[in-house]
């Protein structure tokens, strides 16, 4: 859990002194609108969950295509349970809300979870594609594994070749036809 707040810290670029100040402001801002309000701080609690429902959302979405099917369960149970939690904040705040005539709230929850829940996924998506890597990453298979050995192979045979040969640069397996 430490690391992935770390991440959060640099992706968020938190490093930064304005994105920082920003930061704590809108904690403090949070914390001064919840204490005004109980309905504040049900759309403040908000935030953080449908955030992590959708860092749990991407991870599931990604592990379906990756060959590691306990990853995947790990991230389907995290995403559906984080999700239930989320749902019962919106039942239990959002529709009584428009039942009560609140419009101004729902819509406010309404922009609430999908910034939340887009920069949850956004997040997530960053930190998985610099670090998916063996069986997890996207598009794992035993074919692409075994093509991208023969590749390898074939690119060292090539410049072993060029070597012998008095040739100093390597050749690439591509042409620039197939690019």
């Amino acid at each position: 859990m430490f690391e992935m707040f770390k991440e959060f810290w640099v992706l968020a670029k938190m490093n930064k002194p304005r994105n920082r100040n920003l930061f704590f402001a809108g904690i403090c801002a949070a914390i001064a609108l919840s204490t005004i309000s109980s309905s504040a701080f049900w759309l403040l609690l908000l935030i953080p969950v449908a955030f992590t429902q959708n860092l749990f959302f991407t991870m599931v979405s990604r592990s379906r295509n990756s060959n590691d099917p306990d990853y995947h369960r790990f991230c389907a149970w995290s995403s559906n349970g984080v999700w239930f939690i989320c749902q019962v904040l919106i039942v239990k705040n959002i529709w009584s809300a428009i039942h009560d005539g609140n419009f101004l709230y729902a819509a406010a929850a309404g922009v609430v979870y999908s910034l939340a829940t887009t920069e949850g996924s956004v997040f997530m998506m960053k930190h998985l594609i610099a670090n998916e890597t063996g069986k997890r990453r996207v598009g794992a298979n035993k074919k692409i594994d075994a093509m991208e050995d023969r590749i390898n192979a074939l690119e060292s045979i090539v410049l072993d070749l060029n070597l012998v040969a008095g040739k100093q640069r390597l050749v690439d397996a591509i042409g620039n036809k197939e690019i």
